[in-house]
């Protein structure tokens, strides 16, 4: 049973649904895949952003690690932490990015997190373009096709 977003956001609560249907089929490998991908997505906003890209390789190293068998339940956790603890130092469309990226990462150690970064993510676009539902319809659509066209 799907329940609401752990954080506020503007979105599209039928496409959200749907995406939560997607997410309940998957594999933990596949999430964490398409988790990358998502936050990867919208880390391409920031390019001047340090944090963003420390995150980022954090984020790919960790999904790269748990996929491969490589990386513990604790060195995942920690890089977590780490991730999180670099939004706190953030502000606004910034840190929610870094928060998707940090959520994403976190699906290697509790699939839940799925659909927190892809909520995060939502957040992230409605910070960056605020008022436009076109562009959440596009990210959410965006979240569908690609986990949709994972196996």
């Amino acid at each position: 049973m799907m329940s609401g977003p752990k954080i506020r956001i503007d979105d599209s609560v039928e496409l959200r649904s749907e995406l939560s249907g997607i997410v309940d089929g998957r594999s933990q490998k596949v999430l964490a895949l398409w988790a990358r991908a998502m936050a990867e997505r919208i880390a391409m906003e920031f390019p001047e952003s340090d944090a963003v890209s420390e995150s980022t390789v954090a984020l790919s190293e960790t999904v790269d690690g748990f996929i491969d068998g490589t990386m513990s339940v604790g060195e995942i956790r920690r890089r977590g932490l780490e991730v999180h603890a670099l939004a706190r130092d953030a502000e606004g469309a910034e840190q929610a990015a870094i928060r998707t990226i940090g959520q994403a990462l976190s699906v290697c150690h509790m699939r839940e997190h799925a659909l927190v970064a892809s909520d995060y993510a939502i957040r992230t676009v409605n910070l960056l373009r605020p008022g436009d539902i076109e562009a959440v319809i596009d990210e959410r659509n965006a979240q569908i096709r690609d986990l949709s066209d994972l196996s």
